[in-house]
Protein backbone atom coordinates (compact mmCIF):
# COMPACT_ATOMS: atom_id res chain seq x y z
CA UNK A 1 0.00 0.00 0.00
CA UNK A 2 2.76 2.44 0.96
CA UNK A 3 5.05 1.84 -2.02
CA UNK A 4 2.14 2.42 -4.40
CA UNK A 5 1.50 5.79 -2.74
CA UNK A 6 -1.77 4.95 -0.99
CA UNK A 7 -0.31 5.26 2.50
CA UNK A 8 0.89 8.40 4.34
CA UNK A 9 3.23 9.29 1.45
CA UNK A 10 0.92 10.30 -1.41
CA UNK A 11 3.51 10.09 -4.22
CA UNK A 12 1.33 7.62 -6.24
CA UNK A 13 3.42 6.16 -9.00
CA UNK A 14 4.15 2.64 -10.20
CA UNK A 15 7.03 1.36 -8.01
CA UNK A 16 10.00 -0.50 -9.51
CA UNK A 17 9.71 -4.28 -9.42
CA UNK A 18 12.49 -4.72 -6.85
CA UNK A 19 10.82 -2.23 -4.49
CA UNK A 20 7.49 -4.02 -4.82
CA UNK A 21 9.08 -7.44 -4.18
CA UNK A 22 10.87 -6.13 -1.09
CA UNK A 23 7.62 -4.70 0.29
CA UNK A 24 5.70 -7.89 -0.48
CA UNK A 25 8.18 -9.87 1.63
CA UNK A 26 6.99 -7.82 4.64
CA UNK A 27 3.29 -8.56 4.09
CA UNK A 28 1.26 -11.23 5.88
CA UNK A 29 -0.59 -11.81 9.12
CA UNK A 30 1.91 -14.53 10.06
CA UNK A 31 4.49 -11.79 10.64
CA UNK A 32 2.49 -10.70 13.70
CA UNK A 33 2.06 -12.83 16.84
CA UNK A 34 -1.07 -11.82 18.78
CA UNK A 35 -1.50 -12.83 22.42
CA UNK A 36 -5.15 -12.11 23.22
CA UNK A 37 -4.82 -12.78 26.96
CA UNK A 38 -1.77 -10.57 27.42
CA UNK A 39 -3.16 -8.01 24.93
CA UNK A 40 0.16 -7.85 23.11
CA UNK A 41 1.35 -7.97 19.50
CA UNK A 42 4.89 -9.01 18.59
CA UNK A 43 6.42 -8.31 15.16
CA UNK A 44 8.54 -10.96 13.47
CA UNK A 45 10.88 -8.28 12.09
CA UNK A 46 11.28 -4.61 13.04
CA UNK A 47 10.16 -3.26 9.64
CA UNK A 48 6.67 -4.82 9.77
CA UNK A 49 3.80 -2.40 10.30
CA UNK A 50 0.04 -2.78 10.64
CA UNK A 51 -2.37 -0.96 8.32
CA UNK A 52 -5.93 -0.87 9.67
CA UNK A 53 -7.49 1.11 6.82
CA UNK A 54 -9.47 -1.96 5.71
CA UNK A 55 -11.54 -1.92 8.92
CA UNK A 56 -10.92 1.49 10.56
CA UNK A 57 -14.04 3.29 9.32
CA UNK A 58 -16.25 0.30 10.07
CA UNK A 59 -14.78 0.06 13.57
CA UNK A 60 -15.36 3.79 14.01
CA UNK A 61 -19.02 3.32 13.11
CA UNK A 62 -19.28 0.53 15.70
CA UNK A 63 -17.78 2.79 18.40
CA UNK A 64 -20.20 5.59 17.49
CA UNK A 65 -23.06 3.07 17.74
CA UNK A 66 -21.96 2.05 21.22
CA UNK A 67 -21.83 5.70 22.29
CA UNK A 68 -25.35 6.41 21.01
CA UNK A 69 -26.73 3.29 22.67
CA UNK A 70 -25.07 4.25 25.96
CA UNK A 71 -26.86 7.61 25.74
CA UNK A 72 -30.20 5.85 25.31
CA UNK A 73 -30.83 6.51 21.62
CA UNK A 74 -32.65 3.71 19.82
CA UNK A 75 -33.09 5.25 16.34
CA UNK A 76 -30.06 6.44 14.43
CA UNK A 77 -28.08 6.23 11.20
CA UNK A 78 -24.28 6.52 11.22
CA UNK A 79 -22.82 7.34 7.81
CA UNK A 80 -19.05 7.31 7.26
CA UNK A 81 -19.45 7.47 3.47
CA UNK A 82 -18.81 3.86 2.48
CA UNK A 83 -19.45 2.42 5.97
CA UNK A 84 -22.93 2.73 7.46
CA UNK A 85 -24.63 1.41 10.57
CA UNK A 86 -28.32 1.79 11.37
CA UNK A 87 -30.63 1.03 14.24
CA UNK A 88 -34.39 1.17 14.53
CA UNK A 89 -36.64 3.06 12.10
CA UNK A 90 -36.50 6.54 10.57
CA UNK A 91 -38.84 9.44 11.36
CA UNK A 92 -41.50 7.96 9.03
CA UNK A 93 -41.44 4.67 10.90
CA UNK A 94 -39.72 2.90 8.01
CA UNK A 95 -36.28 1.25 7.72
CA UNK A 96 -33.54 3.69 6.80
CA UNK A 97 -33.09 3.90 3.01
CA UNK A 98 -29.41 3.53 2.14
CA UNK A 99 -27.99 3.71 -1.38
CA UNK A 100 -25.19 1.77 -3.03
CA UNK A 101 -23.45 4.15 -5.42
CA UNK A 102 -22.99 3.87 -9.12
CA UNK A 103 -19.28 2.87 -9.20
CA UNK A 104 -17.98 5.87 -11.11
CA UNK A 105 -15.80 8.89 -10.25
CA UNK A 106 -17.57 12.20 -9.85
CA UNK A 107 -20.70 13.21 -7.92
CA UNK A 108 -22.30 10.18 -6.23
CA UNK A 109 -25.38 8.65 -7.87
CA UNK A 110 -27.48 5.93 -6.31
CA UNK A 111 -27.52 2.59 -8.15
CA UNK A 112 -29.79 0.72 -5.77
CA UNK A 113 -31.54 1.41 -2.49
CA UNK A 114 -31.53 -0.91 0.50
CA UNK A 115 -33.82 -0.74 3.56
CA UNK A 116 -31.51 -0.91 6.57
CA UNK A 117 -32.44 -1.48 10.20
CA UNK A 118 -30.24 -3.00 12.93
CA UNK A 119 -27.59 -3.74 10.32
CA UNK A 120 -24.34 -2.34 8.97
CA UNK A 121 -23.34 -1.85 5.35
CA UNK A 122 -19.83 -1.50 3.95
CA UNK A 123 -18.60 -1.08 0.38
CA UNK A 124 -15.14 -1.51 -1.13
CA UNK A 125 -14.30 -0.53 -4.70
CA UNK A 126 -11.77 0.95 -7.07
CA UNK A 127 -13.59 4.06 -8.30
CA UNK A 128 -12.81 6.69 -5.62
CA UNK A 129 -9.09 6.41 -4.80
CA UNK A 130 -6.78 5.82 -7.76
CA UNK A 131 -4.18 7.37 -10.04
CA UNK A 132 -3.49 7.12 -13.76
CA UNK A 133 -0.03 6.56 -15.23
CA UNK A 134 0.76 5.96 -18.90
CA UNK A 135 -2.93 5.63 -19.65
CA UNK A 136 -3.53 2.90 -17.10
CA UNK A 137 -5.58 3.22 -13.92
CA UNK A 138 -4.26 1.96 -10.56
CA UNK A 139 -6.60 1.79 -7.56
CA UNK A 140 -5.86 1.63 -3.83
CA UNK A 141 -7.29 -1.90 -3.60
CA UNK A 142 -4.11 -3.98 -3.36
CA UNK A 143 -4.04 -7.73 -3.96
CA UNK A 144 -1.75 -9.10 -1.27
CA UNK A 145 -0.93 -12.11 -3.45
CA UNK A 146 0.66 -9.95 -6.17
CA UNK A 147 1.56 -6.81 -4.23
CA UNK A 148 -0.14 -4.72 -6.92
CA UNK A 149 -3.55 -3.07 -7.44
CA UNK A 150 -6.29 -5.45 -8.47
CA UNK A 151 -6.78 -6.08 -12.19
CA UNK A 152 -10.27 -7.47 -12.64
CA UNK A 153 -13.71 -6.34 -13.76
CA UNK A 154 -15.27 -6.05 -10.30
CA UNK A 155 -16.08 -2.40 -9.56
CA UNK A 156 -17.29 -2.77 -5.98
CA UNK A 157 -18.42 -5.22 -3.33
CA UNK A 158 -20.93 -4.43 -0.58
CA UNK A 159 -21.58 -6.49 2.54
CA UNK A 160 -24.38 -6.20 5.10
CA UNK A 161 -24.04 -7.66 8.61
CA UNK A 162 -24.53 -6.52 12.23
CA UNK A 163 -20.96 -5.37 12.96
CA UNK A 164 -19.64 -2.66 10.67
CA UNK A 165 -15.95 -3.49 11.20
CA UNK A 166 -16.60 -7.07 10.09
CA UNK A 167 -18.68 -5.91 7.11
CA UNK A 168 -15.84 -3.55 6.19
CA UNK A 169 -13.28 -6.37 6.34
CA UNK A 170 -15.44 -8.74 4.28
CA UNK A 171 -16.20 -6.09 1.64
CA UNK A 172 -12.47 -5.52 1.11
CA UNK A 173 -11.64 -9.23 1.00
CA UNK A 174 -14.47 -10.08 -1.39
CA UNK A 175 -13.60 -7.17 -3.66
CA UNK A 176 -9.97 -8.27 -3.94
CA UNK A 177 -11.07 -11.82 -4.82
CA UNK A 178 -12.77 -10.49 -7.95
CA UNK A 179 -16.01 -11.06 -9.89
CA UNK A 180 -15.89 -14.87 -9.80
CA UNK A 181 -14.27 -15.95 -6.54
CA UNK A 182 -15.81 -13.12 -4.48
CA UNK A 183 -19.49 -13.93 -5.13
CA UNK A 184 -18.81 -17.67 -4.94
CA UNK A 185 -17.22 -17.41 -1.49
CA UNK A 186 -19.90 -15.03 -0.20
CA UNK A 187 -22.68 -17.38 -1.34
CA UNK A 188 -20.98 -20.42 0.16
CA UNK A 189 -20.72 -18.69 3.54
CA UNK A 190 -24.25 -17.28 3.48
CA UNK A 191 -23.04 -13.67 3.49
CA UNK A 192 -25.36 -10.85 2.43
CA UNK A 193 -23.21 -9.40 -0.36
CA UNK A 194 -23.77 -7.46 -3.58
CA UNK A 195 -21.31 -7.02 -6.44
CA UNK A 196 -21.24 -4.59 -9.37
CA UNK A 197 -19.18 -5.88 -12.29
CA UNK A 198 -18.02 -3.90 -15.33
CA UNK A 199 -18.78 -5.27 -18.77
CA UNK A 200 -18.82 -3.99 -22.36
CA UNK A 201 -22.30 -2.52 -22.06
CA UNK A 202 -21.82 -0.93 -18.63
CA UNK A 203 -22.38 -2.94 -15.45
CA UNK A 204 -24.07 -6.09 -14.23
CA UNK A 205 -25.14 -6.87 -10.66
CA UNK A 206 -24.65 -10.04 -8.63
CA UNK A 207 -26.44 -10.54 -5.30
CA UNK A 208 -26.15 -13.45 -2.93
CA UNK A 209 -29.40 -15.00 -1.78
CA UNK A 210 -28.93 -13.49 1.68
CA UNK A 211 -28.55 -9.99 0.20
CA UNK A 212 -31.53 -10.40 -2.13
CA UNK A 213 -33.65 -11.28 0.92
CA UNK A 214 -32.96 -7.81 2.37
CA UNK A 215 -35.23 -6.21 -0.26
CA UNK A 216 -32.89 -3.95 -2.22
CA UNK A 217 -34.43 -2.00 -5.13
CA UNK A 218 -32.56 -1.30 -8.35
CA UNK A 219 -32.84 2.37 -9.29
CA UNK A 220 -31.26 2.06 -12.72
CA UNK A 221 -29.21 -0.43 -14.68
CA UNK A 222 -26.36 1.00 -16.77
Amino acid sequence: VDVWGFGPDKHRYVPPEDVRRAALARVGYRLLAVDVRARTVVKATPDVSADFSGIAQGYGADLAARALEALGFDRWLIDLRSEIRARGLNAEGQPWQVAIEQPEPGPPRARLALPLSDLSLATSGDYRIFFVQDGRRYSHEIDSASGAPTRHALACATVAMPECALADAWATALYVLGPDRGPALAESLGLAAHFVVRNQSGYRDISTRAFAALGARMLFRT
